[in-house]
């Protein structure tokens, strides 16, 4: 072989070797026939449909100037006025820390129940039995006025440290009784519990214990 036919050999090696580094993949060529193809039928698509037909994005909810302001805290809610009542039986000091001793701890109650206190009732040293010799002397005006206040419907719940504050007597009972079962009114107390007057059980656990705040009290008189 001469000099010129090596050299004819060479660039037509050259050649080959330039042919096959532009030439892509068949594989990589059909991805490539098969996107075009893809293309051109979604032009054709659009281009047949009318600019109307054509679905529009939908408005997103329209954003508001300022966030919204956080619920303001009231500690707990409110449900209705309640009475507390508060009482004792002999204030040998005079000073009347008793009553203000139960007052406190009942609208710590109320407060957790959920109840607005309408008013305070007081009847300091004054005795809630027939045994103390005092119920015809001095009756109690803040306790009469508090069950007229319930009868008008002014308040619906009544707050006070225990049961034998309210009463010690059996027949007071009954009469208390006989408001809640006319006005639906019902009681709450820091150490005696909440006797559900509506029920035959509930007022069957308020005579007991009535029954015992009386007889605690023949016992001590």
């Amino acid at each position: 072989m001469g000099l010129f036919d090596a050299r004819a050999s060479f660039r037509q090696a050259e050649h080959r070797s330039a042919r096959k580094s532009t030439v892509p993949p068949r594989s990589l060529q059909s991805r490539r026939n098969g996107v075009k193809t893809d293309v051109s039928r979604l032009f054709e698509a659009c281009s047949a449909t009318p600019h109307s037909a054509r679905p529009r994005p939908q408005p997103g909810p329209a954003l508001s100037a300022s966030p919204p302001s956080a619920p303001a805290e009231t500690g707990c809610d409110v449900f209705d006025d309640a009475a507390i009542y508060c009482r004792i039986s002999k204030d040998e000091e005079g000073d009347a820390h008793g009553v203000a001793n139960q007052e406190e701890k009942c609208r710590k109650l109320a407060y957790t129940l959920g109840f607005e206190v309408g008013e305070v009732f007081t009847d300091n040293d004054i005795g809630a039995s027939d045994k103390t010799g005092r119920i015809e002397d001095a009756p109690r005006p803040s306790y009469d006025r508090m069950l007229a206040d319930v009868r008008s419907g002014r308040f619906n719940r009544i707050v006070a440290y225990s049961n034998s504050r309210i009463t010690r007597r059996m027949l007071q009972l009954e009469e208390l009784i006989q408001l809640h079962e006319e006005t639906g009114a019902q009681i709450f107390t820091v150490v005696s519990g909440n006797d559900d007057l509506s029920t035959a059980d509930g007022q069957r656990v308020a005579r007991i214990k009535a029954s015992v705040d009386a007889a605690e009290s023949a016992r001590i008189s």
